[in-house]
């Protein structure tokens, strides 16, 4: 190594050392902060509520910060303070399936995000039928007819009886079956859905199975 490299070598192991003097002293006031800190909590009887103090431990900076009622000003707030924060909102299941339907809507529509929505109304409410025929939708527009009829029979059995709220399940399913070539299930749940009423909202579903029972005689 020559001259130059090692005046280079010295003066990269100064920089380092004044560096990690420098955090040392960092460390030494913060650890010295947080006793008087401390000393100060174990003297209050009820525990206090974040305010504005003259000492900062763990924020800087110039910035107001509201929580709750309670102001944080400049920065200032004291390592140990009880923070009361408002308790967060979670959406409702009503709200994550109308978030799934905005996704929808998007121009393209955003299948996965819709998905996600609709799966979370369904974590917040077991019995969602609406949400369980959306995700069957979704994925017959991806052509995955087995997931889609799954999704269909989550729906109709989320609750112990079937009724005329099932019918759009029961369709979507039938038509699902319909696209896997099996007819047979196909006409089945269509006779369900006949029998629910369904095909006086729906009257596809009359067509549909007029149209398959013609098959079978064919």
């Amino acid at each position: 190594m020559g001259v130059i490299d090692y005046k280079i070598a010295n003066i990269i192991k100064n920089e380092i050392r004044v560096a990690i003097l420098s955090l040392l002293r960092e460390i030494e006031k913060i650890y010295s902060n947080n006793i008087d800190v401390k000393n100060e909590i174990e003297k209050q009887d009820e525990p206090t509520i974040a305010k504005s103090h003259t000492q900062s431990n763990n924020l800087h900076g110039n910035k107001n910060i509201l929580i709750g009622d309670n102001i944080i000003i400049n920065g200032n707030f004291r390592l140990g303070d009880d923070i009361h924060l408002p308790p967060v909102k979670e959406k409702t299941a009503d709200e994550h399936y109308s978030e799934g339907i905005s996704f929808l809507e998007k121009d393209p529509p955003e299948y996965d995000k819709a998905f996600t929505s609709f799966t979370d109304a369904i974590s917040r409410k077991s019995d969602y039928i609406k949400a369980y025929v959306a995700r069957g939708i979704i994925r017959m527009g991806q052509n995955d007819f087995h997931a889609a009829i799954r999704n269909f029979k989550d729906a109709i059995y989320s609750t112990p009886v079937i009724t005329p709220e099932h019918c759009d399940a029961i369709f979507n399913m039938a038509s699902s079956f319909v696209m896997l070539k099996d007819f047979e299930r196909a006409s089945n749940w269509l006779e369900k859905a006949r029998e629910q009423g369904c095909n006086v909202k729906n009257p596809e579903i009359d067509n549909l199975f007029n149209e398959l029972s013609s098959m079978e005689k064919s």
